[in-house]
């Protein structure tokens, strides 16, 4: 059972939504929920489908699920709260935040795809709870890597799209941000009727798919993950690049469905980043298991920690070695498949780049 987003959340408070009993598991996002239940006994779910077009055509139709959806939508985000006095001058202020934090993203896109690649995406899909998801919808566990790919490749374009034009009905970002909520929703609905790929995700245990403690750890992982990134190569990113590339993500998490309740929660604008790193930190750790599986080969395990620590220090702990050549060979693959997708990411880019100035 889903809460109305007009009441979405008001009782929930960040040591709730951080505990390990997590009553935000129980909720995901009703609007975007109910527009694609209307959209399936409309029957104009299928393969192929443009969602955002088929809420919009339905919405214009009659539709009151698919008109609540685009209303919201279209409104987006409560900006400049606090009254008429000032407001305009409040929006254009945020709006401004919203720009920075698009430019910051392009000053340091490079460290921010690597970061997202190798820490955000590898990192998350490694949480139960999201790896359920992603077992039921065959998302990056398909045995055709070109699907895989392709699957990369889509989350690289929602990024750069996001990071140009926010604008409601019209950007470009917007528009994407959208679809993917739908899409979330859309998954939602098969799983939760039992048409997922392995029908075997338990709501007791992992909570309703994609649920609002998963999406803002999910947020958290593409806004904060990438700055503890570039601040331990080195980097020096500003307090104003750090708000102003949150700024920008919060933006991006309303349109993803994320309650503006759990946004301000885990991270509100008016508090300092650091209580984003803190919030962020806190539902990372409770996203993963407090011990490794009891299947993983003890060779697996070993391999694990001499990833983390290095063969030198894993032979003076008594950790099995034997494996280090194995390790290292696999690192050089690694290196250079790596690089292989990286050059692929900058292709993307850099022909994304050339067909807007056409």
């Amino acid at each position: 059972m889903f809460l109305p987003s007009s009441t979405l959340y008001v009782g929930v408070t960040k040591a709730s939504l951080l505990s390990s009993g997590n009553p935000v598991q129980s909720y995901a996002d009703l609007l975007a929920d109910n527009a694609i239940a209307a959209l399936a006994s409309q029957g104009t779910l299928g393969f192929g489908v443009d969602l955002l077009k088929a809420v919009k055509d339905a919405a214009e139709g009659g539709d009151e699920s698919c008109r609540a959806f685009w209303e919201q939508a279209i409104e987006g985000p409560e900006m400049g709260r606090g009254g008429k006095e000032g407001r305009e001058d409040r929006i254009a202020e945020e709006w401004k935040m919203i720009r920075e934090g698009q430019d910051v993203f392009w000053r340091y896109s490079t460290q921010i795809f690597s970061a997202l690649m190798h820490f955000s995406l590898a990192g998350g899909f490694s949480s139960p709870n999201l790896s359920a998801v992603l077992r039921e919808t065959g998302y990056l566990t398909s045995s055709s890597r070109d699907a895989t790919y392709k699957r990369l490749l889509e989350t690289t374009l929602f990024v750069i799209d996001a990071m140009k034009d926010l604008t409601p009905e019209t950007g470009r970002g917007w528009q994407s941000a959208l679809r993917v909520r739908l899409l979330h929703a859309q998954v939602r609905h098969k799983i939760l009727h039992g048409k997922g790929r392995e029908k075997t995700y338990d709501v007791a245990i992992n909570g309703v798919p994609i649920n609002q403690a998963d999406l803002a750890l999910v947020l958290g992982s593409f806004m904060i993950a990438p700055i503890w990134s570039m601040k331990r190569t080195g980097l020096f990113i500003s307090e104003r690049e750090q708000k102003a590339y949150q700024a920008v993500w919060t933006h991006i998490g309303f349109f993803l469905g994320l309650s503006p309740s759990v946004i301000d929660h885990c991270y509100s604008s008016s508090s300092p980043f650091s209580s984003s790193e803190v919030a962020f930190a806190s539902l990372a750790f409770t996203a993963f298991p407090l011990s490794t599986p009891v299947y993983t080969p003890s060779t697996t395990t070993s391999t694990y920690k001499i990833l983390l620590s290095g063969i030198k220090m894993g032979k003076e702990v008594g950790v099995d070695v034997k494996w280090r050549w194995k390790l290292l060979l696999g690192e050089l693959v690694a290196v250079v498949v790596t690089g292989v997708a990286l050059v692929g990411v900058g292709t993307v880019v850099v022909v994304r780049a050339a067909m807007d100035r056409i």
